[in-house]
This record gives C-alpha cells, sequence and structure tokens, in this order.
C-alpha cells in the first residue's frame, strides 16, 4: 500500500469521526445551570425547539406531563376550539405552568417554566424519585457551556489599579 493510500484512509476514518463528534454535541441541548431543594428542582436551559422536544419527551415519560406545542383556544361567542402553534422564541418574561395530578398514586407533578429572552427557567416540583431519574435521563442529552466574566470589562471597585479610566 502507498503512503497516499494509507494517509488518505486514515484521514478519512479521522474525518467519520470528527463528523459523528460534532453529530453528536450538535444533538445536544445547553443546560447553563442547575440546583435542588428539598422539595423541588430548577434548571436553566436554552429557549430552542430542539430544547423544547427534548424535555418534553422526558415530561411524557418521566412525569406523565404532555407540554405540547399545539394548545387549543376557545374564541368567539359559540366557543369554538381552534388549535394553534405556540411559538416559545416569541415568550418573553412569561410564566407556564404544566402539571398532572395522578390521584391514584396521590402525588403531583408540577412543572413552572419561566420564559426569558435567550433561556428558560424550569422548576420541578416532584418527589425526589423522580427528579433523580430526570437527571439521569438529561444527562447525556445536555452539554454545558462554559461561563466566565471578561476581565477587561469588569470593573472590581472604583479606585482599584486594574480599572481603566
Amino acid at each position: 500500500m502507498s503512503f497516499f493510500w494509507k494517509t488518505s484512509r486514515l484521514l478519512g476514518l479521522c474525518w467519520k469521526n470528527l463528523l459523528k463528534l460534532i453529530k453528536m454535541k450538535s444533538s445536544k441541548i445547553k443546560l447553563y445551570g442547575l440546583g435542588n431543594e428539598d422539595n423541588f428542582s430548577y434548571y436553566t436551559f436554552e429557549k430552542t425547539k430542539k430544547a423544547h422536544k427534548v424535555l418534553e419527551s422526558l415530561f411524557k415519560k418521566i412525569f406523565d406531563i404532555n407540554w405540547s406545542l399545539i394548545k387549543e383556544v376557545i374564541y368567539g361567542d359559540k366557543e369554538k376550539i381552534k388549535l394553534i402553534n405556540v411559538n416559545i422564541s416569541k415568550n418573553i418574561d412569561f410564566h407556564e405552568k404544566i402539571q398532572n395530578r395522578l390521584s391514584h398514586k396521590k402525588e403531583e407533578n408540577r412543572i413552572d417554566v419561566f420564559y426569558g429572552k435567550d433561556k428558560m427557567f424550569l422548576v420541578i416540583h416532584c418527589p425526589i424519585s423522580k427528579r433523580k431519574e430526570f437527571n439521569k435521563k438529561i444527562k447525556n442529552k445536555v452539554i454545558m457551556p462554559k461561563q466566565g466574566i471578561r476581565s477587561s470589562n469588569f470593573k472590581i471597585y472604583p479606585g482599584h489599579k486594574n480599572n481603566k479610566k
């Protein structure tokens, strides 16, 4: 085998692995932060349709909660029902409560969604076992981008030697 053939084959294999890695990273949604309290957990996700689809499927599987982008709206005097598509990118400074009451288990699963300009904040109220299950499932579907403060734009306090006038 010639050197050219070996090199091109090696580059081809590397290229395929690189494409798989890019596809795997691009299929993940961004999780900016998370926390846990006694009876609820909170998460900060990117506000995209892709994130909504991933979360919608997990909500259905784990909490038995339907969070669809198609809503029923009652309008008119005769109370006609119309289905509309919801565009979450237009929801800014908006709160949505989604819940499901399971009467036979006497437990309530409730998720509060707070929409910001670029992010959505989820607060999940449910038993700890369900929240642990959610964390296990979401772990492989998210990527946490690094965030930081640019030191050149950050002023510590007036008169500090790093402050520029």
